[in-house]
């Protein structure tokens, strides 16, 4: 008997695209991971929650009868809140530098044709290359030496400055990249209309390079947010302390005093703008990189 007109006809030889399986495996490897951190992060919450009795019992996951809602107040009263004011401080300001002279020194890199363009830039790779704690001990002895010498030389102008110079190299490849992408005949109308280059920079190039100078503040924000090993070789102070250094001192008194919850109010409230920023951002760090990575 004939097939009727309305059925669909079998086809013969269909094979799977290729790829398939392989981008099946990884979304699979990636869902875990996924999942795994989502745990990881809601039992440090619930654990933030609970009372130093409950934190001892076994099995550690389980749930408390009462939430301490407590803990986050005691935790920020107690010295978290100096540390998230010290680490912001730091991190806005030193983010803020490092963009704006990545900003400054990859535009002629980019857009200006000269002979040491490509030398200049691979000179500002090297900074990626080479691991900063090499640098420690000559950076140490420099450091020292200035807080000697000038009184008016602090941990916050210190690791401002640090900060600031530790992302150029990957700020300013980044932006290479990205003002590559841009068109030259607005640059020449601007020339035509009278503009000056500095004019131009300012105020046409500039301003369409925002997604990729976001990516950079979001991604130099969350870098400096979590910097534990300049903090370490030039912090003395305790009121000085950065949300990373003052966790590890807090992880220590946990350890001889067997009060768990502090550590665990601590690491949840330092945790929160990380995540508030990546939550609502992370689109626009993605296209960010993406568009400077066509011709980086």
């Amino acid at each position: 008997m004939a097939a009727s007109s309305g059925s669909p006809t079998p086809v013969k030889g269909h094979t799977v695209p290729p790829g398939t399986f392989k981008f099946t495996a990884i979304y699979v490897v990636l869902a875990i991971y996924c999942l795994f951190t989502i745990v990881i992060f809601g039992w440090v919450v619930l654990t933030s929650l609970k009372s130093n009795t409950d934190i001892l019992m076994f099995p550690p996951w389980h749930l408390p009868d009462t939430l301490h809602w407590s803990n986050w107040r005691e935790a920020w009263e107690t010295g978290v809140g100096r540390m998230f004011l010290n680490s912001l401080i730091v991190t806005t300001m030193g983010t803020i530098g490092s963009v704006t002279l990545a900003c400054f020194a990859a535009w002629p890199i980019a857009r200006i044709p000269f002979k040491l363009s490509h030398p200049l830039l691979m000179f500002f790779l090297l900074g990626i290359m080479i691991p900063y704690p090499l640098t420690a001990i000559p950076l140490f002895s420099i450091v020292e030496d200035l807080r000697q010498r000038f009184d008016w030389v602090n941990v916050y102008m210190i690791l401002i400055v640090l900060y600031s110079v530790g992302g150029v190299s990957f700020n300013t490849f980044v932006m290479t990249g990205f003002y590559k992408t841009l068109p030259f005949e607005l640059e020449e109308a601007a020339a035509i209309d009278g503009a000056s280059p500095l004019r131009t920079f300012w105020q046409i190039m500039l301003p369409l390079a925002k997604p990729g100078i976001a990516s950079l503040l979001i991604l130099n924000f969350l870098t400096w947010w979590n910097e534990f090993f300049y903090a370490l070789l030039f912090i003395r102070d305790r009121s000085e302390y950065t949300v990373t250094l003052g966790l590890t001192y807090l992880d220590q008194q946990a350890v001889y005093s067997g009060r768990w919850v502090g550590i665990f109010a601590g690491m949840t409230l330092t945790m929160v703008p990380v995540l508030i920023i990546f939550f609502f951002l992370q689109r626009q760090i993605t296209k960010g990189l993406t568009v400077g990575a066509l011709k980086g």
